[in-house]
């Protein structure tokens, strides 16, 4: 494998690293490669050439120091004991011709000779060269899976390690030191395409959801629920130059299994969704008849497993699988990755190991010696890129750790909270609202039947002052006008109810109720999976301790000290 190659396939790995194929995709931190997609595309072409250019020329510069100082001992001898004038062209070949047979010329004269040779002939080799990028792949394609990096701390080739520091019991876990983000489904459009800078040859194929019947963001566990194809799956924009291919996402009807089966993807006998669509796409870009297009949806692409499948097909697997994944954002990325590349450097590149039992002591240190070199160029170069990549990853952390904005706020007081200056105008609201939202709860609730209503609704809900009212059934200007009537409203408010993800709930409650709470009662999914139980019930051991840990933690913070937390779990986990 030539050398450019080698390189080649270090930026092809970070260019899956940074997820550059994806920006198209229009959804979270995607919107912001975007974005940054110009500046890591540059840093990749650009700024890593630089840098290997700069290791390249501090190896020569090293190398050249200790060889102008054999050169400068070699010389210093032949001037002082022969005479030699280097200031007179050809005066050394003739102190050779007269002192050629003395062993004690020809000592100094040879390693001058060397010296001088491999001086003007200094260059990096190709083969190390080339075992830079390969131990540069090595090195970060070994903790990488799917655009994340695997924290999983190494302690050589196959081994791995806990991080230890004489405690007398350490737990751990694979993602110890990440964040779990708790997704759901978040149905967005992917894009692919061609990547032709001719707008005349561009090509674009785009995955697309019509509807869904499930809520976005819902953390529940969805039973049976698919990306089925639309009626009329395709649809050719030729302004736009791109393949629509349009799904809906639920449980398939009985018309739809006969047509697509039952199964997102099966990959024996093509029976899967995923595998029959993409035959069909064939047959659509010949009916459509675009040269590009048909060439585009003809190209292959290696999987995971280094299996070439359709692009379409690869394509359309990541977009049917992606809101099924668990996400991490790693706590300290760049600590962690410092710290796993000296122990490569002193394991893996910077060994004994590689010391051949036949080389003579010069052979031997001049191996340690380039082996130095080597590891010290490789270490250069890392650092680079790690540095970039755990600037993307604290940018996503320090988005994730943000306290969140409320989005919406409202309030619920019994009847007989509200101040008697606006009483009036809230129950003719109640009783005259056209849609009778208000009422219609508390009959849903079975606060009332409705019927109670008919004759004097006023002294009904005057004697009945307990029945609830939620400020979410009143019009903006009625509701804040309540509220303002209300002296000390958080002082009066008895108890907060937060719809929110529970690390972030927790997080916006720290500053105000650090330290106060008296209990807490958490019933966190047991993680048996195919229980039954309504809610995502089936996270990697791993997945689901880190989820606990970081909202342990800070509830733990919110407690006071003779508190006491209750947890509903199982021995399950």
């Amino acid at each position: 494998m030539a050398t450019t190659d080698t390189k080649q396939l270090l930026k092809d790995l970070l260019r899956e690293l940074f997820q550059l194929d994806n920006t198209d995709l229009d959804f979270g931190i995607y919107r912001i490669m975007n974005i940054k997609a110009r500046e890591v595309e540059g840093f990749i072409e650009r700024d890593i050439d630089d840098k290997i250019e700069y290791v390249k020329r501090k190896i020569i510069g090293r190398q050249s120091t200790e060889i102008s100082t054999q050169l400068e001992q070699a010389k210093a001898k032949l001037e002082k004991e022969f005479k030699v004038d280097f200031q007179i062209n050809g005066d050394l070949e003739a102190k050779a011709g007269l002192y050629g047979q003395l062993e004690l010329f020809m000592e100094p004269f040879k390693q001058y000779k060397t010296a001088r040779e491999k001086l003007d002939n200094l260059r990096v080799s190709e083969d190390t060269e080339k075992s830079i990028y390969n131990e540069l792949y090595r090195f970060f394609e070994r903790y990488y899976e799917g655009g994340d990096f695997i924290s999983k701390p190494r302690a050589g080739k196959n081994n791995y390690m806990i991080p230890y520091e004489g405690e007398e019991v350490k737990l751990y876990w694979a993602n110890y030191d990440q964040y779990y983000i708790k997704t759901g489904d978040n149905f967005k459009n992917y894009l692919f395409n061609n990547q032709s800078s001719d707008p005349n040859t561009l090509t674009q194929v785009e995955f697309r959801i019509l509807d869904a019947d499930t809520a976005i963001n819902n953390n529940k566990e969805e039973k049976g629920r698919l990306f089925v194809p639309a009626e009329k799956p395709f649809e050719w924009i030729l302004e736009e130059r791109k393949l629509l291919v349009k799904f809906h996402y639920r449980v398939p009807n009985a018309e739809e299994k006969k047509i697509w089966g039952d199964k997102q993807s099966v990959k024996t006998d093509s029976k899967g969704i995923n595998q029959k669509l993409a035959a069909l796409v064939n047959d659509e870009g010949k009916r459509i008849g675009d040269a590009e297009l048909l060439l585009f949806l003809s190209k292959t692409r290696n999987n995971s497993k280094g299996e070439a499948i359709p692009l379409f097909l690869y394509h359309l697997e990541r977009y049917t699988t992606v809101n099924k994944f668990d996400y991490f954002i790693h706590k300290d990325l760049k600590g962690f990755l410092q710290r796993e590349l000296d122990t490569f450097l002193k394991n893996d590149v910077f060994s004994i190991a590689f010391l051949d039992p036949a080389w003579n002591e010069q052979e031997v240190q001049e191996a340690i010696k380039n082996n130095v070199l080597k590891a010290s160029a490789i270490r250069d170069i890392a650092l680079v890129v790690i540095d970039f990549v755990s600037e993307l990853e604290e940018f996503q952390k320090r988005l994730f750790e943000k306290k969140k904005f409320v989005v919406e706020s409202h309030y619920c007081m019994t009847l007989d909270r509200i101040p008697e200056s606006v009483y009036d105008v809230v129950m003719q609201y109640i009783l005259t609202d056209r849609d009778k939202k208000q009422i219609q709860d508390w009959i849903d609730l079975k606060f009332i039947t409705g019927s109670e209503l008919e004759d004097d609704a006023k002294a009904f809900l005057k004697a009945n002052d307990k029945l609830v009212l939620d400020t979410k059934y009143l019009p903006n200007e009625l509701k804040w006008k309540l509220l303002a009537s209300i002296e000390n409203i958080d002082l009066n408010s008895n108890g907060l109810l937060i719809n929110s993800d529970n690390y972030q709930a927790l997080s916006f409650l720290y500053n105000k109720y650090k330290g106060k709470l008296t209990s807490s009662y958490i019933d966190p999914p047991y993680n048996t999976g195919g229980d039954g139980f309504p809610y995502k019930d089936g996270f990697m051991s791993s997945s689901w301790l880190s989820m606990m840990l970081d909202r342990l933690s800070l509830s733990k913070k919110l407690m006071r000290k003779d508190g006491i937390q209750f947890i509903h779990i199982d021995f399950h986990e």
